[in-house]
């Protein structure tokens, strides 16, 4: 549907630009700021998610750009970096609870919304609260603010292996099948058939 597609992408587009903008080094030493660009930019993606599940691959790399600069920043370099990360995961997951919450697929899906989503966005909002209890500006360099980032991946690294392996496990393979068309159902999708000239 093509208004779907449109409405989707607009949604994208936007949040996109509003964390983009949220991102910039010289909004996230400023912490209020930093609030207002992760509420609209999560309010954004919150509607996109609800619209498309497969937006999670987006706000993944939002994630992957959090993580980024919080290797790159020295720890209290930027005050905002945790208030936007924090404030941004909370409201995309307040904004589809109701959608989550009155969905008739599975508690752990992928392909469909799910507590899966709002679990996710949870985890992100929890892995960005740390950063919003160090003191901005001050020279707090103890192992701890340092050593955070690497904690984070290797618990977050860890509890994803556990979960694929786990109660996931089967609805990633299902979210295979299903991107690559060899599910029952996309396999009977024009949309879903390689490109190519045969």
């Amino acid at each position: 549907n093509g208004d779907h597609h449109a409405f989707v992408s607009f949604l994208q587009l936007g949040w996109l630009m509003l964390a983009a903008r949220g991102m910039e080094t010289s909004g996230l030493v400023r912490v209020r700021r930093s609030r207002m660009y992760g509420l609209l930019a999560g309010a954004l993606a919150g509607l996109a998610l609800a619209s498309w599940v497969a937006s999670l691959l987006l706000i993944g790399t939002l994630e992957l750009a959090l993580l980024w600069r919080m290797f790159r920043a020295k720890p209290n370099a930027l005050p905002g970096l945790g208030a936007f990360g924090a404030t941004f995961h909370l409201t995309a997951a307040l904004v589809i609870w109701p959608d989550v919450a009155a969905s008739p697929w599975g508690a752990l899906e992928i392909i469909n919304l799910s507590w899966f989503h709002v679990g996710f966005l949870g985890v992100g909002t929890l892995a960005c609260l740390p950063l919003c209890f160090l003191k901005p500006g001050s020279d707090e360099q103890g192992a701890g603010p340092r050593l955070y980032p690497r904690a984070l991946i290797g618990f977050l690294g860890l509890a994803g292996l556990v979960m694929v392996w786990g109660p996931l496990g089967e609805s990633v393979s299902e979210g295979m099948r299903w991107a690559t068309g060899s599910n029952s159902f996309m396999g009977r999708i024009h949309e879903s058939q390689p490109l190519g000239w045969g």
